[in-house]
């Protein structure tokens, strides 16, 4: 998938107007570093997502930009509105996640 081709998909599942297209991509960038943590826990040298979490990829900038302002909050509640959020720190995405297999030096 192009760098494109995810900007597009985040586009599309994110209903806020006012994010620029600058931003989706630091947050696509910013899911690609949890992602790449998350599968090569002992580091590795891939700068790019396998190809294989590249949905993923772009359903954690989306959930990213929704918490926008929200600096890890797990629930909120104005005006009569809650929103709740099963977790700050998108465990249940990353758990999707295969770490490599490896010898950590």
């Amino acid at each position: 998938m192009t760098v494109g081709e995810k900007l597009n998909m985040v586009k599309a599942l994110i209903s806020d107007v006012n994010v620029s297209d600058e931003q989706i991509n630091t947050y696509l960038n910013v899911a690609a570093q949890r992602i790449l943590a998350t599968a090569y826990p002992c580091g590795t040298s891939k700068v790019e997502v396998p190809s294989r979490y590249e949905t993923l990829q772009c359903e954690l900038a989306v959930r990213m930009i929704a918490r926008r302002g929200g600096e890890g909050e797990t629930g909120h509640a104005e005006n009569g509105i809650s929103r709740s959020y099963a977790n700050a720190d998108d465990s249940d995405l990353l758990s999707r996640i295969v770490p490599a297999v490896g010898v950590c030096l």
